[in-house]
């Protein structure tokens, strides 16, 4: 029978030892999965029979059949109760592949050891002078919905509360997992997110120059074929707010494109320093995966809009100081001296969510929190490879490649005092000014 795991047991003196505590529980919950995947295959199969379909009948065939009465008008609380628990099936079938994956080469699903970096405590961090804005978009007004990117952004704001000691008034968290609540400010949708960057960032007048800034974004990307109604000859990326493509006196809300960023970052760098991290758990493609009901990709199509229409709401922005570069400019590109860049993925590539033990989390963050919270001695460079090493591999119809970008990636991540400075061999040292800027005495 398909996905059928009958076949498997467990056999707990081949995982190897000795486990962490963290392991030791995942592990656990991994048998509690397998006992409850038991119960739910005993289920299907009195499902088969409460249906007429015989036991030959594919698994995804009996879903589609219980989903389409449970979905009927007729439906009865008992379809329902039936397709919760096939779907829950398909939930654990799931967890148990990808355990089973790593099992049986002799190794818990994450449980290989941690890449390391030199000294393996955290240097201390001055959570007072560290500002954010993070965004977790799950719930969108005109698309389809992502499952996992508010747990990232929730995940990414107790990181920097409890692990950081950043004081929760320096982080404005704007988060969609539900009803639309536009009049809410947390609400991510395009204004609030512009106005979280300008007015907690850039015209936030406790924020010194010099201070540790971060901005993280989960949610859809999207993608602009570049077009000849002005010069522009690459494509444009944008980043998909909560409200997108709903309905405005001045026609539409839009994307937030990529030149959109740059030309706000541009103007947060002159203002406040280059001490930016900027963290995209997002993709610009959905070419490079199939998704399954267990995973699925942080792209979505792009908004039936010309390039310069995309463009013209960043130049008619009214906070955006008066010579800043222009987002039309035929020659355009991500000036590196703005800020660190971590992104997901190659912009050929998907920033893929998926379903864990512990719910749903995309693999980027998951994996990049992991690892700060055992140390923050990394630099940008060092953290970004660590995090390509640590990601989990599903198979060869997964390759997720994160990409650091900014003149600072050979530094530390977030700022020390300057004693405490030490760059990789190898790593580009930063001149006396920028060391001035990133590490401040306190």
């Amino acid at each position: 029978m398909e996905g059928s795991s009958a076949v498997w047991s467990f056999d707990e003196t081949s995982v190897l030892h000795p486990l962490t505590e963290e392991q030791q529980q995942q592990f656990e919950g991994f048998k509690r999965t397998h006992v409850n995947l038991q119960r739910l295959e005993k289920e299907e199969t009195a499902i088969r029979q409460r249906y007429g379909l015989a036991n030959d009948v594919e698994s995804t065939q009996v879903f589609k059949a219980v989903e389409a009465v449970a979905n009927s008008p007729n439906a009865t609380e008992s379809n329902k109760a039936d397709l919760k628990a096939l779907t829950d099936l398909r939930t654990a079938r799931g967890i148990e592949a990808n355990f089973q994956h790593y099992y049986r080469q002799g190794q818990l699903l994450e449980s290989k050891v941690l890449p390391t970096v030199e000294g393996s405590q955290s240097y201390p961090v001055h959570g007072a002078r560290c500002w954010a804005v993070v965004v977790g978009i799950n719930v969108y007004q005109n698309s389809q919905p992502l499952s996992g990117a508010c747990s990232d952004a929730k995940a990414m704001y107790k990181y920097l509360t409890v692990n950081l000691s950043v004081p929760r008034t320096n982080i404005r968290l704007l988060l969609s997992d539900g009803p639309p609540m536009p009049k809410d400010p947390h609400y991510p949708s395009r204004e609030n997110i512009l106005s979280a960057l300008f007015d907690h960032l850039r015209d936030n007048p406790r924020v010194r120059k010099g201070d540790n800034i971060i901005f993280y974004y989960a949610g859809y990307g999207a993608n602009y074929v570049s077009d000849h109604t002005f010069q522009c000859s690459d494509d444009i990326q944008a980043l998909c707010p909560a409200d997108r493509d709903q309905p405005t006196p001045q026609g539409r809300v839009l994307d937030i494109s990529d030149r959109e960023l740059l030309a706000f970052l541009e103007e947060l760098r002159d203002k406040k320093g280059d001490n930016v991290t900027v963290i995209f758990d997002c993709c610009y493609s959905g070419q490079a995966t199939t998704e399954t009901a267990l995973r699925r990709a942080r792209y979505t199509a792009p908004m039936k809009i010309s390039l310069k229409e995309l463009l013209d709401a960043a130049n008619n922005d009214k906070r955006r100081n008066p010579g800043s570069q222009s987002v039309f400019s035929e020659h355009w590109d991500w000036d590196t001296s703005t800020c660190v860049l971590l992104t997901a993925c190659l912009a050929s590539e998907s920033a893929l969510e998926n379903r864990f033990e512990d719910g749903w989390r995309g693999f980027f963050t998951r994996a990049l929190l992991a690892l700060l919270k055992r140390s923050n001695r990394w630099t940008y460079e060092e953290l970004c490879d660590a995090v390509k090493e640590y990601m989990p591999r599903y198979g060869n119809d997964y390759t997720q490649t994160p990409l650091v970008v900014g003149d600072r990636q050979g530094c530390r991540v977030w700022f020390v005092p300057d004693d405490q400075i030490s760059p990789p061999q190898g790593a580009r040292t930063p001149s006396r000014g920028l060391l001035s800027l990133l590490c401040p005495i306190f």
